[in-house]
């Protein structure tokens, strides 16, 4: 059955559909949405293979022209090197026109192909097809979309909202069991931040989740995206410290994927440690029991996701943190829990016990 979650943005709003099948009938909704009539396929090999074919004949079916454009499925093609390779293959593609720009894939494909359409001919309309768990309760929506560079993670970007997000519950059967945990390290994310129900949701039906239960992935898909919209509305772009509450858990997270050259971690699998590490600086502190953040840490290890840190050096997280975009004028800023379902931004936390929390969750 259609699920529609309304982004009130003003003249940025959109809708964020959600129905088994959608990819199969994008078509319809991009000709009813764009005026455009061409599409640029943003994907990569293994994802096309999977659900390709189905979005290339609606595309066909609804009478709008397509060229598909693959990328390497890394963290390494967001990167000026890609970006610059289909902005070239767009335009010299498109000539005449200005396309939709279509991103089929996960987190990497959505946050590159959004960056490319936001400075491609100065802007070209975006439809975000997530085929990811993560990508899907997370990265798709929202309109936080770039890059890359050699000193972190997502430092060079944009803020530029998709014209709909379509959502298709049923591609998260095809993934295997390591994309699923990653998932849901957002899902816990988004619990605990904000819905100590949905923490509660989590922790009895894991077992569900991690078998790819339709009912149970349905739900938590569709009340992450329902969170995940409601702080963008209030906070679209990042002004407010409304929005900041999403990046529990990204500071060291971010970091360790950097230090780690984005090959050991997955970004769940990081975000999860980050998790920790600012419950452990939130312990450290007197803002959080120290009971909550093992109810916090064994979620995580009930869901098969590290808690540990293994094959980094110490100081090259430290020297990635240092960078990390969140830091403002050179304080650290980190959002902390203080209650499972409520967390607050903490200005100059000391470095001494940034090092120290990570130094715990070194293996």
């Amino acid at each position: 059955m259609l699920k529609k979650i309304h982004l009130d943005l003003g003249r940025n709003s959109y809708n964020i559909y959600i129905d088994t099948g959608i990819i199969k009938k994008a078509g319809r909704y991009i000709k009813n949405l764009c005026s455009n009539d061409s599409v640029a396929v943003i994907t990569n090999r293994k994802i096309y293979s999977v659900c390709g074919s189905g979005l290339t004949r609606s595309l066909a079916a609804s009478g709008l022209k397509y060229k598909v454009f693959t990328v390497p499925d890394a963290e390494t093609s967001k990167s000026l090197k890609e970006v610059e390779r289909l902005n070239t293959a767009i335009t010299r593609s498109f000539t005449a026109r200005h396309p939709v720009v279509v991103a089929l894939g996960g987190g990497v494909v959505g946050d590159l192909a959004g960056f490319v359409a936001s400075i491609c001919k100065r802007g070209l309309p975006l439809i975000q097809i997530p085929t990811t768990l993560l990508a899907q309760l997370d990265s798709s929506i929202g309109g936080k979309v770039g890059i890359d560079t050699s000193s972190g993670k997502n430092l060079m970007g944009a803020f530029y909202q998709p014209k709909a997000v379509l959502i298709d519950p049923d591609v998260i059967r095809s993934l295997p069991p390591r994309q699923i945990r990653c998932g849901l390290a957002e899902a816990i994310k988004c619990a605990v931040i904000t819905d100590n129900g949905l923490f509660a949701y989590i922790g009895r039906y894991h077992k569900k989740l991690l078998n790819a239960s339709p009912a149970s992935l349905g739900y938590v898909v569709k009340k992450c995206a329902a969170i995940k919209a409601s702080i963008v509305e209030r906070d679209e772009f990042d002004k407010l410290g409304i929005r900041a509450k999403l990046n529990f858990g990204h500071t060291i997270g971010h970091a360790i994927e950097s230090a780690a050259s984005y090959k050991r971690y997955l970004h769940g699998e990081a975000i999860s440690i980050g998790m920790l590490s600012a419950a452990d600086i939130a312990v450290e502190m007197g803002l959080f029991k120290g009971g909550e953040r093992d109810r916090l840490e064994k979620l995580i290890r009930d869901v098969g996701l590290p808690v540990k840190i293994k094959g980094i050096r110490l100081d090259s997280i430290l020297c990635s943190v240092s960078y990390d975009k969140k830091f403002s004028d050179g304080r650290s800023r980190f959002i902390l829990p203080v209650s499972i379902g409520r967390v607050r931004l903490v200005d100059n936390v000391a470095a001494a016990l940034i090092k120290k929390v990570v130094a715990y969750r070194m293996a």
